[in-house]
């Protein structure tokens, strides 16, 4: 089993979550671990995600789910920077 961790400053534009390239299956998708480090709410969704309609991450909340090849997540701000620590497991 194989780990990679970074670190990601979610603006207030759609900001990609996931730099590296996830290729996991149905039958073996990859683990994800968001962590919102940040002193704001950071909300979460596709490439279109705005503060009305993401999904809320508060500050110190995790978030864990899996994602399989071509999937994509994105966060966003209302206002400054917002760090989100993310763990992608079986990479």
């Amino acid at each position: 089993m194989s780990f990679k961790a970074n670190a990601v400053s979610v603006t207030t534009t759609a900001t990609n979550l996931i730099e590296h390239t996830v290729r996991g299956s149905v039958d073996d998708p990859v683990a994800v671990t968001l962590l919102n480090s940040g002193g704001q709410t950071v909300f979460i969704g596709d490439e279109n995600v705005d503060t009305t309609d993401g999904y809320e991450l508060v500050q110190d909340a995790v978030l864990q789910l899996t994602m399989k090849t071509g999937e994509k997540l994105y966060g966003i701000v209302a206002a400054t920077t917002a760090e989100v620590r993310v763990l992608l497991e079986n990479v």
